[in-house]
């Protein structure tokens, strides 16, 4: 067995794009809440990592299956260079690695996070299914923007605990529930530019891809034409920024989490040259860039705010 053709099994190019909200949703932990937990951030990343791994080479052997029964020559052992068996061993070994890092961090963390990882298990299978059969589908969106949403909120549940979020108490017997709504908002606006530029990347892959698929495959690009789905990108790439805008006015974050918006350059300069060359792979990689883009100025957002933070508690100083 060939340890790039097992990378290319598992999908390694994209068992990282889920650390992206974990470093994003961490890093607005410690500055907002002041917590932090290496050993649960390292279980965590680890565990989803080996997670996705899983689901990958699971949804590769069900592509083969398919495509064999509609008359495809290639076997698994053609395309990836080992047999069934062992890549099936292969897999397996992936999820009990993935068990126990979620074992480990329930030990730490509690039985919430392990329920979580079971949840975050079954919502990967399914979004992968809906990708092996559909470009585009509404429920395959809500599906990827929950998953967001939840490696979001676990990101920061790992290390500040239930109680920024939800209070439980007992008085004469009368069970009280405190939902923080605003802490819970905050999360929801910071997740949200995140989750609007990978629905962008879904459209940019309906749009690159339409001609290339099979009339039973739905394609949004077919119902609604391909210029109204160039206006969809880019109106969508646009409302990821207005989320950044709103996290700062109200004052969930620094005013310098603004620099983050200097990504939009980059990213309207992706869009421009996606407009005219969109051809297959090459064209969805134009809007994946720009996906990228505007991750890396929350990060570097992010960065800055922790640095001054820092300066300020050591020096007293506003700036």
């Amino acid at each position: 067995m060939k340890l790039n053709k097992f990378f290319e099994l598992i999908n390694i190019s994209s068992l990282f794009s889920n650390l992206i909200p974990i470093i994003i949703g961490t890093m607005y932990c410690i500055i907002t809440f002041e917590k932090f937990d290496g050993v649960d951030f390292f279980l965590f990343s680890a565990g989803l990592i080996f997670l996705e791994a899983s689901i990958y080479g699971i949804s590769n052997f069900v592509k083969i299956r398919n495509a064999r029964k509609l008359g495809y020559k290639k076997t698994f052992e053609d395309i990836y260079e080992m047999s069934d068996t062992a890549g099936k061993t292969s897999i397996s070994l992936i999820l009990l690695m993935m068990v126990i890092f979620s074992l480990l961090l329930t030990i730490n963390s509690g039985f919430t996070v392990f329920f979580a990882m079971i949840f975050l298990f079954f919502l990967f299978l399914r979004s992968t299914y809906k990708n092996i059969y559909y470009r585009f589908s509404i429920s395959k969106i809500t599906l990827s923007a929950f998953i967001t949403f939840l490696v979001m909120f676990m990101s920061i549940y790992i290390h500040a605990g239930s109680i920024f979020f939800v209070n439980m108490a007992i008085s004469d017997s009368i069970l009280i529930l405190q939902i923080y709504i605003k802490e819970l908002a905050g999360i929801f606006l910071l997740a949200m530019p995140i989750v609007l530029l990978q629905i962008s990347v879904h459209l940019a892959d309906d749009l690159c891809n339409s001609k290339k698929r099979y009339n039973k495959n739905f394609s949004i690009t077919k119902t609604i034409g391909e210029r109204k789905i160039l206006i969809a990108i880019g109106a969508v790439q646009l409302s990821a920024y207005v989320f950044i805008i709103l996290l700062v006015l109200f004052d969930y974050v620094s005013s310098v989490y603004l620099i983050s918006l200097l990504s939009y350059f980059g990213l309207y300069s992706n869009f421009k040259d996606f407009s005219l060359n969109r051809k297959g792979r090459c064209g969805v990689a134009t809007i994946q860039e720009s996906a990228l883009m505007m991750d890396a100025g929350i990060l570097i957002a992010f960065i800055i705010i922790g640095l001054l933070h820092n300066f300020q508690n050591y020096t007293g100083s506003p700036f």
